[in-house]
């Protein structure tokens, strides 16, 4: 961690990370210039994914004034995070990019709301063949977009993974692998079955207007039967 500031001095430099009396956990810290002050983070695990305020202290005259804010935040478990969109639906198309989005969750099933974690997509055929081809953007906002395309029709299985931290394997996340099948996007529907039948007035088969215009144009286009209406029709 690195720490900005102003006058800073060499000689002994803690920093504390804290809100409270009983929160609070200090570190050793390096001098490097004037400005500049560089330490690792206190192990916070004890207290749990929380904000806490940071302060300097060099050669034991007192803390700074001035707090920075830090967060610390629980790690990403792939049996939290989820995925969804139109690439995990069960039908797709093949030949273009179909996306999708990851979202990473912690251990307390939180919402990760920043970037960094090491995820993996894979697209192989149901039954065997040419696999699908994956790529995986990170909007550093704890999601993740994946977009793949597959090479032909059929049914494909979706694996997404992540490497949690400290595991020696990549574990699948929540609903993985995800069955789709691809259809050829250029096949055109046809309809089938008889027309419809034909509408007619009560009383008469044409297929003429089906009420009298207004005006000069009055009794044009009807058929006999609406023309004796239309002559009462002012």
């Amino acid at each position: 961690m690195t720490i900005k500031g102003l006058r800073f001095k060499p000689g002994k430099v803690q920093v504390r990370f804290g809100n409270t009396e009983k929160t609070q956990l200090l570190v050793d810290a390096e001098y490097v210039d004037s400005e500049t002050i560089k330490c690792r983070t206190a192990n916070y695990e004890q207290f749990g994914a929380t904000a806490v305020d940071v302060k300097v202290s060099i050669n034991g005259e007192g803390w700074t004034v001035n707090k920075l804010s830090y967060s610390y935040f629980a790690n990403t478990v792939a049996r939290n995070c989820t995925a969804f969109g139109p690439g995990v639906l069960p039908n797709v198309v093949f030949g273009v990019g179909v996306p999708f989005l990851i979202q990473a969750r912690d251990t307390l099933n939180e919402r990760r709301t920043s970037g960094g974690d090491h995820f993996a997509a894979r697209v192989v055929p149901a039954e065997g063949g040419l696999q699908g081809d994956a790529v995986i953007v990170d909007l550093q906002d704890g999601r993740y977009e994946v977009t793949y395309s597959v090479p032909q029709p059929g049914v494909y299985l979706v694996h997404v993974s992540h490497a949690d931290l400290g595991g020696s394997e990549a574990v699948a996340i929540r609903g993985s692998p995800f069955k789709v099948e691809a259809a050829d996007p250029w096949v055109k529907h046809r309809v089938l079955g008889q027309l419809p039948v034909k509408r007619t007035v009560s009383g008469c088969n044409s297929a003429e207007l089906p009420w009298p215009l207004a005006g000069k144009h009055a009794g044009r286009g009807l058929c006999a039967c609406r023309q004796t209406a239309a002559s009462n029709i002012t």
